[in-house]
């Protein structure tokens, strides 16, 4: 929803598709280095784009960032696979929005992200019932693995015919007070709870 509280119209999967493709772009514009043909580096690369632009097509309740300059925190927990990718990110914004980058350690920190990531849910304080541990708050949680939505996390990374897909889980999002663009609910793998297919 917008300051005024209105709700922003939310783009279609040609929009998702271009606007994936320009924020990997953004990404990708450090000079290339010999690492860079690493494939888990360019994983990493093209989660990180994904995540950023997973934030156009999920609403968060309006009170979530109550002021113009309020801090969009984007947190990865546990083990951290992005490093130094994670940097340009604070160059971008969420709707002006500017975004903060945050390591949090407890269930309290995780509470106040706006998107989450966390690679190993169970090695985490979170455990493996994610819903329960962050309590409704709402945070958007990613993960990767067709295990990921099982831990109750919302958007699951997994491998679909050699790309990079996810999966979601309805009941998450509904915890969380997030709505998702049908658009990136039909794009998806496979959708598990509440209205799930």
């Amino acid at each position: 929803m917008t300051a005024a509280g209105t709700t922003r119209a939310m783009p279609g999967w040609p929009q998702l598709l271009r606007a994936g493709v320009g924020a990997l772009c953004l990404l990708l514009r450090e000079p290339a280095r010999a690492a860079d043909s690493d494939s888990a580096l360019e994983e990493s690369r093209l989660k990180l784009a994904m995540m950023y632009n997973f934030s156009n097509f999920i609403e968060w309740p309006a009170a979530v960032l109550p002021r113009p300059d309020s801090p969009f925190l984007f947190c990865v927990m546990g083990n951290d696979p992005f490093g130094t990718l994670l940097q340009p990110l604070e160059k971008r914004n969420y709707h002006g929005h500017p975004i903060q980058l945050a390591h949090p350690a407890t269930v309290e920190a995780a509470r106040k992200c706006h998107i989450l990531y966390v690679d190993n849910p169970g090695g985490t304080v979170l455990g493996r019932d994610v819903i329960r541990a962050l309590a409704g708050a709402p945070v958007l949680t990613v993960s990767s693995g067709a295990e990921a939505i099982d831990a109750g996390i919302a958007i699951g990374f997994v491998q679909h015919n050699d790309r990079m897909r996810w999966n979601m889980n309805l009941t998450a999002l509904h915890h969380a007070q997030l709505k998702a663009s049908a658009k990136l609910i039909e794009i998806a793998v496979s959708v598990v709870g509440e209205g799930g297919r």
